[in-house]
């Protein structure tokens, strides 16, 4: 089995934090060796050999590797890397590095990895809220328009004008405003 140089290896960390950028990555790892696609390379011909080249054995090896350690766990190879040693290594790496397309690269890794470890830590301290539905007899709205309708009870089969709408509204707006007080006191309470 053939040893991986260190821009293979950080093409295929790439692939392992996400493997749709297999192409991306393939034409990365050729730059950096000096052998890049040629531009009459088909994107079909070019993913290819990208498949070709992340399916070979060393490849997927390390590829598997890389995954169990942004899972957690430990490599065959006997190094115990955790994110934040991946996430220091590859900064290390892009502020060592002159070819700005490798460096882009590495530090959209190293973000996609932060965001990832961020995601574990919220994951665990997620709160999930519950609203309760409203009744009709506890709706702002019905409770203004039944005080409305007691206090003109003969007028109420006639059209109700503009300011009698508005002071409906106003009416609905301040026992709103009240039900909410009493549930915060009722909450703190």
């Amino acid at each position: 089995m053939k040893e991986l140089d260190t821009y293979e290896k950080i093409a295929l960390n790439s692939i392992a934090i996400d493997p749709t950028t297999t192409d991306e990555a393939y034409k990365l790892y050729r730059l950096s060796t000096g052998k890049p696609v040629l531009p009459q390379t088909t994107d079909f011909t070019l993913h290819q050999m990208s498949l070709r080249w992340a399916r070979g054995e060393a490849q997927k090896k390390y590829i598997t590797d890389v995954k169990a350690m942004l899972r957690g766990g430990s490599t065959d190879t006997g190094d115990d890397r955790s994110k934040a040693d991946l996430i220091h290594e590859m900064n290390r790496l892009a502020s060592s590095t002159t070819d700005p397309k490798l460096r882009a690269t590495l530090l959209m890794n190293v973000a996609q990895l932060v965001s990832a470890r961020a995601r574990d830590d919220n994951a665990s301290e997620s709160h999930v809220n519950y609203y309760l539905p409203l009744r009709c007899y506890d709706c702002p709205l019905f409770v203004a328009w039944e005080a409305y309708r007691q206090r003109h009870a003969a007028s109420t089969t006639q059209q109700l004008t503009d300011t009698e709408w508005d002071a409906i509204m106003a009416m609905a707006t301040e026992k709103g405003k009240e039900m909410v007080r009493e549930r915060k006191k009722e909450a703190q309470g």
